[in-house]
């Protein structure tokens, strides 16, 4: 029993002695420096260097925020916390009021992942023993639930169609977004033997989808033979990339 006792009393001695691995703020930034460099010479793109470089700035500015004289696990903890409520402060998300909305969680992760790169380089580089997130789990990913457009907001939309250089095309290809619910890639990619005007139906990878009188009236007058649809204003076929699309319906 003394014996056990006395292991006890050694094993919480030991852990208590145990310290979390960290980096002083000023040699963090130093070091993320060499990691940018690192990445520039081994001609990472200009975009991955400048987006990392945000990253640590945000950190760096976290850490000072709050006070934070050191980088550790503890800190690391409350400045991905942060991130995804920092929005709710009263000076907003980096001291911006502007910044006032949610991240989604894949922001947070992409943080996570390259800061977690960043230390890993620390650590293979001797600058460090051990990565302040080497035992920090992964933050999960869950799908965002995507908001239907209401009516006054659709409505808005087949008022702007009709307002374009091709009103009716513009007005068909809104329609048949909102009545069948397709993505832009599987408006762009359809063909007019997809359109079946007997049963107002419309098929898509295999799935079929009804389409309302109002689309159907739109579409197949515009109809030619076996192949999409033809703008009366222009000869050209009025099928749209997925970019095409998107930038119509900002317009």
């Amino acid at each position: 029993m003394l014996k056990r006792q006395l292991d006890l009393t050694s094993s919480s001695t030991r852990f208590s002695h145990v310290s979390e691995p960290s980096l002083a703020r000023q040699e963090l930034s130093r070091l993320a420096d060499a990691w940018l460099l690192d990445g520039q010479f081994r001609l990472h793109s200009s975009h991955t260097v400048a987006t990392r470089r945000i990253f640590i700035k945000d950190l760096l500015w976290f850490l000072e925020h709050r006070g934070h004289g050191q980088c550790g696990p503890t800190e690391l903890k409350h400045f991905f916390v942060y991130r995804s409520s920092g929005h709710q402060e009263a000076e907003g998300r980096w001291g911006n009021p502007r910044l006032e909305k949610p991240l989604r969680s894949i922001s947070v992760k992409d943080y996570f992942v390259n800061l977690a790169f960043m230390f890993d380089w620390f650590v293979s580089e001797g600058f460090l023993a051990v990565s302040p997130m080497k035992d920090l789990p992964v933050p999960k990913v869950r799908a965002s639930q995507i908001q239907p457009l209401s009516d006054a907001h659709a409505t808005a939309l087949l008022e702007a169609a009709k307002k374009t250089s091709n009103p009716k095309r513009d007005t068909a290809i809104a329609l048949l977004l909102l009545d069948c619910g397709l993505r832009a890639s599987e408006m762009c990619n359809l063909k007019m033997n997809d359109l079946d005007v007997e049963v107002r139906r419309c098929y898509v990878l295999g799935r079929a989808t009804s389409i309302a009188a109002s689309s159907s009236d739109a579409i197949w007058p515009r109809r030619s033979g076996n192949t999409c649809a033809r703008s009366d204003a222009n000869p050209t076929n009025w099928c749209f990339t997925r970019s095409g699309v998107t930038k119509r319906r900002r317009r």
